[in-house]
């Protein structure tokens, strides 16, 4: 029955998961489908303001969107189908281990084991469970190493935003304080008008 529900489970995962990376896929077709529209282009009748300097792609950057959302919904369904396999896994190996040890005789796989009969079959199911173990390891990491990515780029992109304000190109230290005394000046100044002081 266990092994059932698992079987089950695993099925269902693979499922959802495939259906959730196709829409994401449609997603992300759509928002590059969306930054190129042209339906509703402003005609240059006046002169346009400056927010419309660029075609409108959603706000997907903004916590994630949908897209982070599904991209989420799709690890954890990727994570359930590892976990589940690897519960299945183990769950075996404690039958197998369990028969072994006390020389019993069951069924495994439709198969008839009694104590430490076909050992070398049991090495191969072995080496198959460590595999599907492993790859879904490397699944995980590579989850993982998308979702830093995302992050990554997004973290580049508001230094990118934020590097023109702090960073002032070819100003010589002259110019600098030049700036700096004017604008104190002009404070000070600002300062007697609100005191009174003249």
């Amino acid at each position: 029955e266990e092994k059932a529900k698992n079987k089950a489970t695993i099925k269902d995962a693979k499922e959802a998961s495939a259906a959730v990376a196709q829409a994401i896929e449609v997603l992300r077709s759509f928002y590059d489908k969306a930054g190129q529209a042209t339906a509703l282009t402003q005609t240059k009748h006046h002169q346009e303001p400056e927010t419309w300097s660029a075609p409108y792609k959603g706000q997907q950057a903004e916590n994630g969107g949908v897209l982070g959302m599904l991209e989420v919904v799709a690890s954890d369904f990727a994570r359930l189908e590892s976990e589940t396999e690897q519960g299945e896994a183990d769950a075996e190996a404690a039958y197998e281990t369990f028969m072994q040890e006390t020389g019993g005789c069951g069924y495994v796989g439709g198969a008839e084991v009694c104590g430490l009969k076909h050992e070398k079959e049991e090495q191969s199911k072995k080496h198959d469970r460590q595999m599907k173990k492993t790859e879904a390891m490397l699944q995980r990491a590579e989850t993982d190493l998308d979702d830093v990515q995302g992050e990554l780029d997004k973290a580049n992109e508001y230094y990118d935003t934020l590097k023109p304000q702090c960073v002032q190109a070819k100003v010589s230290p002259e110019e600098r304080i030049a700036q700096r005394q004017a604008e104190i000046d002009s404070l000070q100044e600002a300062l007697q008008i609100l005191t009174g002081e003249e």
